[in-house]
């Protein structure tokens, strides 16, 4: 996991010559955001994914940058990228879970996540989903202390094919 604070940066990919939904070269850039927000970027893989799942894409990963507002009051899903999956992605979501744990979905990413996604305390599920937590405010907590995570399932792992913890 990697926080910055008072910097917004972007997953950057350089395509190449083949069918993926990411590129070949991928890497940080500075782009322009809100001061004091803090940028969480991730890399999704089938070896994060709890439980693993046997039909995942030999060389399926991802990668994800999220924000969360100065003030807590808004999750931005800036960019969510995927590639080389078993199949067409299903669903994406932000999960509650702590490392190594499979954890309820806590809001769902819009695929294709071409456009930014921001959640707010009016987007948090009510009631909250059974082990997540109570609210939003506490929910942003547990992103601060790595206990969330987003994933990107597909037909042959719909529990999950790709993982990133925040």
């Amino acid at each position: 996991m990697q926080l910055v604070r008072h910097v917004t940066l972007v997953l950057a990919f350089v395509h190449g010559a083949c069918d993926d939904d990411i590129g070949l070269i991928g890497g940080l850039v500075p782009a322009d955001g809100p001061e004091g927000d803090t940028t969480i970027s991730v890399t999704l893989s089938p070896g994060t994914e709890v439980p693993v799942c046997a039909a995942a894409g030999t060389f399926a990963m991802g990668a994800a940058t999220l924000r969360i507002a100065s003030d807590d009051s808004a999750l931005t899903v800036d960019e969510l990228t995927y590639a080389s999956l078993s199949g067409t992605p299903t669903t994406a979501n932000i999960h509650a879970g702590a490392p190594g744990i499979a954890g309820p979905d806590v809001f769902p990413i819009v695929l294709p996540a071409t456009l930014r996604q921001v959640f707010t305390d009016d987007s948090y599920p009510s009631p909250a989903p059974s082990g997540a937590p109570a609210d939003f405010d506490a929910f942003i907590q547990s992103v601060r202390d790595g206990n969330a995570y987003v994933s990107v399932n597909t037909a042959s792992c719909p529990s999950g094919e790709i993982r990133g913890q925040l």
